[in-house]
This record gives C-alpha cells, sequence and structure tokens, in this order.
C-alpha cells in the first residue's frame, strides 16, 4: 500500500515541478519540446561551465516550415542560496532562413528546489 501512495504523490507533484538540464564543462545536453505551435530539438556543447555552443531545429506548425538555429550561450551571473539558484544568460542564434533571421537576449532563470527528507 505505501508504494501506491508514493507513486500517486509523486505523480502528483511531478505536475508542479519544472526543470533544466544542465551541463558541466565537456558535457552535451539534448533537449526537445513540443506545443501547439512549434516542435523543437536543441543540442549543445559546453567547453566551459560559463558558455555553450549548439544548433536546434525546429518546425513551426503555425507558418509550416522548419529551419534551424545555431545558437550560443554565455552564463553572465549565477546566484545559489540553500533553496533556489538564479541564472542570468546571453542568448544568441543565427537561423538557416537567412541573415535577417536572428535572435538576442538576456534570460533570468530562477529555480526554488524543494526537496522530501525520509
Amino acid at each position: 500500500m505505501g508504494i501506491k501512495i508514493l507513486i500517486a504523490y509523486s505523480l502528483l507533484l511531478s505536475l508542479f515541478v519544472d526543470s533544466r538540464p544542465i551541463s558541466y564543462t565537456g558535457g552535451s545536453t539534448l533537449m526537445s519540446f513540443s506545443d501547439n505551435m512549434k516542435e523543437s530539438i536543441y543540442y549543445h556543447f559546453s567547453p566551459s561551465y560559463k558558455y555553450s555552443v549548439g544548433i536546434e531545429g525546429i518546425k513551426d506548425k503555425v507558418f509550416n516550415s522548419k529551419y534551424s538555429y545555431l545558437r550560443y550561450t554565455y552564463l553572465l551571473d549565477r546566484r545559489n542560496t540553500d533553496i533556489s539558484q538564479r541564472n542570468l544568460y546571453f542568448q544568441s542564434g543565427l537561423s538557416s532562413k537567412g541573415n535577417e533571421s536572428f535572435f538576442y537576449g538576456i534570460t533570468n532563470t530562477n529555480a526554488i528546489y524543494s526537496y522530501i527528507s525520509i
């Protein structure tokens, strides 16, 4: 009976938990995303914990097109506490759609961690 309660609790908790893969120096990450507007798959390699380079393939469901981005991400700042972590990133990308399709900007990620001690 206890394992059923643990599984039910884990499934319920997963509805409210958000995570992002991280990679360390020399590591790589493969991520995928899908919703009603687009599907994407993103691979990046981190030569250093401060930056990563990667490629993202996108299927745009709204405009019925496919394209890719060459991406660069740089960690500007990181703050850790006992229960949270904040990362400030510079992100940029060049698209296969041409010289006029690119992005750049600052992204702030905040994560508050919860844990269960048994």
